[in-house]
Parts: C-alpha cells; structure tokens; sequence
C-alpha cells in the first residue's frame, strides 16, 4: 500500500505553475532603437508626423502699411551705421565761429579753476573753514609730541579713495614731520603702503632725515593688529581710515587709556559710524574730510585766510553757472531765427 503524506505536508507541495497569457499578436513589435523588440510600447501619436508648415501659410500676405514701418526702420537702422552727416548750407565762417565758442569755454573754465592757485592771487571769496572741535584736540595732541617720539599711522585707504584721503594725510604727517616724532607707516590693505609711499614722497625732501619707516601691509584684517602693536613700536596709533570698519578695529583692539592711544583722520562717509568711538573716548579726536584737511593745514601756517583751494572751486563753479545761463538765453534769442537748418525742419 504506497505511502500517504500527512496533510501538513500536503499543503507544502508546490502548485503548478499556468502558463502566461500568449501576447496579442495586434501589438506591434519595436523594430529599432533602444525599445528594439518590445512588444505593446506606445504608438506614436499621429500628430508628431505632420509636417512643420502644416495649417500655416507659407506665402503670408504682407498688407502695404507693414511694408512701410518696414521701410521706416531700415532706413532708420542705415542712418544709424552710416557716417554722421554734416549740417548742409554751413559755411566756413559758421564752422570757424562753432570753433571759437567751444575754445571760449574752455579759457574761460581753465582761467577761473588755475588763476587762484597763483600765489598771491587769492581773491579771499570763500572764508577759512573752521577746524571743529573733535579736530581741535587732535591738533593740540599732536602739537603736544616730543621730538623721537613713536607714532603709528595706519593708511587704511587705496588708490580709488586717495582724492580725499591723501589731503588728511598730508596734514597730519606734515605735522608729526614738523614735531620730529619717528612715524611708522602701516596698513590693513593690501594697496595701502603704496598710497602712503606717494604721501610720503610728496613730503619728505631729498636731502632732510627721513623719519618715516613703511612697515608695508599687514594680512588679516582686525586680527593682524594685536601682531601690529605686540612688533611696532609706538605711544599713540593715528588711524587714516576711508570707511568705518576699519577704526572699528582698531578701536576694539587698542586699551582704553587716558589720553586715548587712538586718534583718527576719516572720509566724510565714515564720520556717522566711527563718531560713537569718538564719543565713547576709544578715539581722542578726530578730522574729517577736505574741509578739515584744510582748516587743519590752515591752521599749521600752510595757507593764507584766502584758501586758495577752495577760491579755485568756488570760482570754476560760478563760471560754469554763468556760461549755461548766457547760452541758454543765447539760445532762445536766436532760436528761431531763419538758419537753414531751421529752414529744413520747418520742412
């Protein structure tokens, strides 16, 4: 009698497996590309096979105001790349006289911006800028330096800033030169050193003793200063600063002392932020922009009351006033009259 297998075990055997569904023999096969020989993929929509024109007229009608703008902008675009025109019925006389006006303008601007800066020919029209307060006392501080004396000036400024900046330069430095007091020249910008180098070369003659030593420019920004004054010798740090970062740091690194070791000369854009330190006393005193470079070198005996400088600016601005005011009534006086290039536009 053959064996029975229990019933548990019964359940373990594996069922038949049913053979799949034979494919549709209506799907297509894939014949090329990357889906070669699957069947059923999707059909190509009808759409993609139409031609690119279809439904779109390929002689589009051009209606005659179109072709006209059309017209109007190639003649616009021609004019435009050709060489420019000159005035027809100009005469000689009429283009040696447009000559003469243009060379009248520029005597006239270059006569009232230069004839100030002669010496003795102030004409005293603008007043001696007054030297403020927080000016004042860096004035008397470092009036107060004895000869040897070590003083750190940081040029905190490059070249695109040196219009302002080098005029506050100039005083101060002129000003330690005079006290004797040994300078160290140092910056926290890589073009600093040079632009100190031309303040220097403008200051220090051939033959006197040169008392300024150019550190040159030290990486880092705030951190180099604690390596500044732990390897520069100095009583006080002047800081020449053209945006207010940079006496921020110096501030914030220097000890509070009294008198302050911090003093600073600085653009007129970064007065508003560095006059918290000047309140707080981390700065002593401070000058700001050409206005105090100028009372500041004023008051060294540098320039007569007249100031010479700014006479030369009021004087070149006034003249540029008058010279629009006489062409523009020029202008409407003999606006109208019959030129024949008034004659061609009223055509």
């Amino acid at each position: 009698m053959a064996a029975q297998l229990p019933s548990w075990l019964e359940a373990l055997k594996p069922k038949a497996i049913e053979p799949t569904a034979a494919p549709k023999e209506e799907e297509p096969v894939e014949l090329e590309g990357i889906l070669e020989g699957v069947r059923g993929a999707l059909p190509v929509a009808d759409v993609a096979w139409q031609p690119l024109g279809a439904g779109i007229s390929m002689r589009p009608q051009i209606t005659p105001d179109e072709l006209a703008r059309a017209g109007a902008l190639q003649e616009l675009l021609a004019r435009g790349a050709a060489t420019p025109v000159r005035r027809e019925g100009e005469s000689r006389a009429q283009k040696l006289w447009g000559g003469t006006q243009r060379l009248f303008v520029f005597l006239v601007i270059a006569v009232a911006a230069i004839l100030p800066l002669f010496p003795g020919a102030s004409l005293g029209l603008v007043g001696a800028p007054q030297l403020s307060e927080a000016g004042g006392k860096m004035y008397e501080n470092i009036d107060g330096i004895k000869s040897g004396d070590r003083v750190l000036v940081a040029f905190d400024y490059d070249a695109t800033q040196a219009p302002e900046m080098d005029a506050l330069a100039r005083a101060v430095v002129r000003h330690l030169l005079a006290r004797k007091a040994r300078v160290s020249v140092v910056s926290l910008y890589p073009a600093g050193p040079a632009a100190a180098q031309v303040v220097i070369n403008g200051l220090v003659s051939g033959t006197a003793p040169i008392t300024i030593t150019n550190v040159g420019y030290m990486p880092g920004q705030s951190t180099a200063i604690p390596y500044i004054l732990g390897t520069v010798p100095f009583s006080q740090v002047i800081e020449l600063a053209a945006v207010p970062d940079t006496v921020r740091w110096w501030a914030e690194q220097l000890p509070r002392s009294d008198p302050p070791l911090l003093w600073a000369g600085v653009s007129a854009q970064a007065e508003p932020m560095s006059q918290p330190y000047l309140t707080s006393r981390q700065v002593g005193g401070m000058i700001v922009g050409v206005p105090d470079a100028i009372a500041y070198e004023l008051k060294l005996g540098l320039f007569k009351p007249g100031v010479a400088p700014l006479d030369s600016i009021a004087i070149a601005n006034a003249a540029l006033i008058v010279l629009i005011v006489l062409g523009g009534v020029i202008q409407l006086i003999l606006g109208g009259a019959p030129t024949p290039e008034n004659e061609r536009r009223r055509k």
